[in-house]
C-alpha cells in the first residue's frame, strides 16, 4: 500500500514538472500502450533493469520524456515502481483532463460514420473525452456495447435475450 502512495506522488510530481496538457494527447496514447503492454508481460518486468526500461521506452517513442525518471528512481532505489509511476500518470492525466477510454465492440464493421455518431453520443453522456479501441464480438447479434471504466453501455439483440431470460427465472 505504502509503494501505490509513493508511485502516485511520484506521479504526481511528474505531470506538474513536464505541465501536461490535453494537447499531450499522442504522449497519452503511447503511454497507455505501454502500461498496457508492461501488465500484459508483467513477469518480463519483475526483475527488469534500467537498461531493459530505456530500451522499452524506446519502442514506444518515450525515451526523451523518461529517462530523468528512470534515473530518479534507480538513485532512490525504486525502479521497482516504475510501471506503478506509469499508472498513476495515465490515471491522473485523464482524470484532470476528462477522458475517458472506452472499449467499444460491435457484431459486425462499423462505418467510420457509425463510428463517428457512437462517439459522439458516447462524449455527450459522459462529458469527457473519448478514446476508444475498437473490436468485433459476434456473440453480441446485431449489436454494440461500450465499456469504459466508469460504465457499460449496451444495445444488441443479446442484452435483451437475456432480459427476457432473467424474467422467467
Amino acid at each position: 500500500m505504502l509503494s501505490k502512495i509513493v508511485a502516485k506522488r511520484y506521479a504526481q510530481a511528474f505531470i506538474h514538472y513536464k505541465s501536461l496538457t490535453e494537447q499531450d494527447l499522442s504522449f497519452l496514447l503511447s503511454l497507455d500502450n505501454l502500461v498496457e503492454f508492461m501488465s500484459r508481460y508483467r513477469s518480463i518486468f519483475f526483475h527488469a533493469n534500467t537498461l531493459t526500461y530505456k530500451k522499452l521506452l524506446e519502442l514506444f517513442n518515450l525515451a526523451t520524456v523518461f529517462d530523468s525518471m528512470i534515473d530518479l528512481l534507480v538513485m532512490h532505489k525504486r525502479l521497482f515502481l516504475f510501471k506503478d509511476v506509469l499508472e498513476f500518470i495515465v490515471f491522473l492525466y485523464k482524470k484532470n483532463n476528462l477522458i475517458e477510454s472506452v472499449s467499444i465492440t460491435s457484431s459486425h464493421e462499423l462505418r467510420d460514420d457509425q463510428k463517428k455518431v457512437l462517439h459522439c453520443f458516447l462524449e455527450q453522456q459522459t462529458g469527457k473525452k473519448i478514446i476508444y479501441s475498437y473490436a468485433i464480438k459476434k456473440s453480441l447479434i446485431a449489436g454494440i456495447r461500450a465499456r469504459g471504466s466508469t460504465f457499460v453501455w449496451e444495445s444488441s439483440i443479446a442484452k435483451r435475450l437475456r432480459r427476457v431470460e432473467q424474467s422467467y427465472q
